[in-house]
């Protein structure tokens, strides 16, 4: 098990006001942890998005830090969402590994491995980030997001759970996640007024 983020999974730990689910591994893949956020976001490859940053509780608690992808798979109004057994919903995505070359070649390695979609690491866009901390850690989630013409018919084994989410519709984003749908419904409306220009 990948213990700590509440990205994808199939398991469910409750703790006082978090939900932690966490991702079942695919491989012995080695994480990206690094010692600070500055050192955390240069494993991203981005240069031209600032990192997100920390807010004033969230300052000198965390001690390891790690980037990762938050993949919008997004289809007209709608995105590809895991209905996370706590409550909440959250995209596809997982943390960078030491053999990911940047965040967007993550996003499209966790795109495969959980949605068997393939998106070449060109081919997504940067929107935005967040954050999530528990206690000694801090998340940065980058969502990479990108347009699809229709979903697959169906999904491999790790994709249990995966729905189709109207963005538009009233659901529960799990912590850390709202900004990020948020950020995704403002690119739907976007492209639904450039598409009506």
């Amino acid at each position: 098990l990948k213990e700590d983020l509440p990205q994808t999974s199939s398991a469910c730990i409750k703790s006082d006001s978090h939900c932690c689910c966490p991702i079942v591994s695919m491989g012995p893949a080695v994480t990206a942890w690094r010692d600070s956020l500055e050192e955390a976001w240069r494993t991203t490859g981005l240069t031209s998005v600032p990192p997100p940053e920390m807010s004033s509780n969230e300052c000198g608690s965390p001690k390891q830090f790690v980037a990762v992808s938050v993949a919008g798979l997004r289809c007209g109004p709608n995105v590809l969402a895991w209905r996370r057994p706590c409550g909440g919903y959250t995209m596809p995505g997982g943390k960078l590994d030491e053999d990911d070359a940047n965040i967007l070649q993550c996003a499209s390695r966790e795109t495969r491995e959980e949605c068997n979609i393939n998106i070449d690491p060109t081919d997504w866009e940067v929107l935005g980030t967040s954050t999530w901390t528990v206690p000694g850690k801090m998340f940065v989630l980058v969502l990479c997001a990108t347009s699809l013409a229709s979903y697959p018919t169906s999904f491999d084994a790790e994709s249990l759970g995966m729905e189709v989410l109207d963005l538009f519709s009233p659901f529960k984003a799990l912590s850390g996640n709202e900004s990020l749908f948020e950020l995704m419904r403002d690119k739907s409306r976007e492209d639904a007024v450039q598409k009506g220009a």
